[in-house]
């Protein structure tokens, strides 16, 4: 389970870069690389932007009550468009307009994340992340974060 913060720091849309400091929360949950459910989870996530930079923030609390958390900076590099530096690797992101975005990130063991993120208004969103290990999938993870 500790790998499932590693890329919850990928909650950058067109709307992140829109404000000074935005807090997405809600649950999420993991599931095998057959679909099966293995876990629950909530998730916290404070996004603060100075200037084209965003410092993400994760805070996940598992079922246990314990809690594990995570850092990324991300650098705006077009309207639309991101790089990141992450504690679990290095990417970025693009959205496609219609509320709807992509995200990929590496580390150099071969461990990957692509993730899928849906905005369904400004104040909700869902995400679909792919974790990836030499190009295969190997868990899933959903969630759905509505902004404070």
């Amino acid at each position: 389970m500790k790998t499932l913060i590693l890329a919850m720091t990928l909650i950058v849309s067109q709307h992140s870069f829109a404000a000074s400091t935005d807090i997405w929360e809600g649950p999420g949950s993991l599931f095998d690389v057959k679909g099966n459910p293995t876990s629950t989870y909530n998730l916290v996530v404070e996004n603060t932007k100075n200037g084209n930079q965003i410092q993400s923030n994760v805070t996940v609390t598992l079922p246990n009550g314990t809690t594990q958390q995570q850092q990324c900076l991300m650098t705006e590099t077009s309207q639309d468009g991101w790089t990141s530096k992450c504690d679990h690797g290095n990417g970025g992101g693009h959205c496609f307009g219609e509320g709807l975005c992509i995200s990929y990130e590496e580390d150099s063991s071969g461990k990957a994340y692509a993730t899928t993120i849906v905005m369904d208004g400004p104040s909700d969103m869902r995400l679909l992340r792919t974790e990836l290990l030499n190009g295969q999938a190997v868990q899933f993870f959903r969630e759905k974060l509505h902004k404070r």
